[in-house]
């Protein structure tokens, strides 16, 4: 095995020009535009501002009257476009028979389901409570779509929602590629019975768990990781995880664990909190980056001030100096690490 990560994609899109790609792409390089006027009829002045709608996607044509009919209008649009992209890729949704355990989205919006908290709004002064709508708040939360694209596509992985006012998308794709290209992804390994394995990787989110392993079974799992391609990281706490952590790529051990398992580990976790596996990849990262930081302030003066020297051009008293600032710099950027806290990438 190479270890090499694949993305297999497809393109999904509901637009104000359509939804078939390639009519979308040539009207946009033709610079056609879509932006229309939005009138209301509010009383008692009417409003008119520019606006940018998608006017001919009819949800219940796209996703039947009953589906469509538990989303606001922006899960509408990020389902039937999932479903679209979902095609492309060459998926049926009819196809029961792959494993979508692992499988995940990543969705982005500015608002949310505005419309829908605009109309509980209206629907609760003018007609009072009991008129109110059971959904009216599950249809505006923000992860609505995420969830409803998980749900309809049978993606048993990570679900996220981001909302960022001008950003959402770009910043949902690149979480999802920074996912995909680092391979993180959580495996528990336990001794208990399947039913309690399950119940706790649901409760931690975990989709790829493992129960009924023996203390050897655990060291052998790691192992197959490995050789998978992956880099492993072990976290025990047991005298029967110390094979496990010796195999793994770097291992943590919890503090209040097994004399064996901390002798054995890289890193041992004063607090008994998983969280700490968390901080310490994310402390070594910083640490990692102010080497590199570090490595240039060593270089730089001596680029610079030893062909100045060579070419006599250079003070002695300023060469000293500036041999100590490089030291001062270093000391002074490894320093800095003192104000990093967890939970800070």
């Amino acid at each position: 095995m190479t270890g090499r990560r694949v993305a297999v994609t497809g393109l999904g899109l509901i637009s104000p020009f359509g939804g078939d790609l390639v009519d979308f792409f040539a009207r946009l390089l033709a610079a056609e535009s879509a932006i229309g006027f939005l009138r209301t009829d509010d009383v008692p002045r009417p409003l008119a501002m520019p606006f940018v709608g998608c006017s001919g996607f009819s949800a219940e044509a796209m996703l039947g009257r009953a589906l469509a009919g538990t989303m606001d209008r922006f899960a509408q649009l990020g389902v039937a476009a999932a479903f679209g992209a979902w095609a492309d890729a060459g998926f049926s949704r009819a196809d029961t028979a792959q494993d979508r355990e692992g499988w995940g989205v990543a969705w982005g919006t500015a608002l949310g389901g505005t419309l829908a908290y605009e109309n509980g709004y209206r629907d609760f002064w003018q007609q009072g409570r009991e008129r109110l709508s059971p959904l009216a708040l599950i249809r505006g939360m923000n992860n609505a779509a995420n969830a409803h694209i998980s749900i309809q596509l049978g993606l048993g992985g990570v679900s996220m929602s981001h909302t960022v006012a001008c950003a959402s998308s770009a910043i949902a794709i690149g979480e999802a590629f920074r996912r995909v290209r680092s391979g993180e992804a959580p495996v528990m390994l336990t001794g208990d019975n399947a039913a309690t394995a399950a119940a706790i990787a649901a409760e931690a989110g975990i989709d790829d768990y493992r129960a009924g392993i023996l203390p050897g079974d655990k060291a052998a799992a790691v192992n197959a990781l490995k050789a998978d391609g992956r880099r492993v990281a072990m976290v025990g706490d047991g005298i029967n995880d110390a094979p496990a952590l010796a195999a793994a790529d770097v291992s943590f051990a919890i503090g209040a664990g097994s004399d064996a398992a901390i002798e054995v580990a890289d890193v041992t976790l004063v607090r008994s909190d998983l969280h700490g596996v968390a901080d310490a990849i994310l402390l070594s990262r910083a640490t990692l980056g102010k080497i590199r930081q570090n490595l240039f302030f060593a270089f730089i003066y001596n680029v610079l001030g030893i062909p100045l020297a060579a070419l006599g051009l250079l003070n002695p008293v300023i060469a000293g100096a500036a041999m100590a600032m490089s030291s001062v710099s270093v000391v002074s950027n490894s320093l800095l690490l003192r104000r990093w806290r967890p939970g800070k990438r």
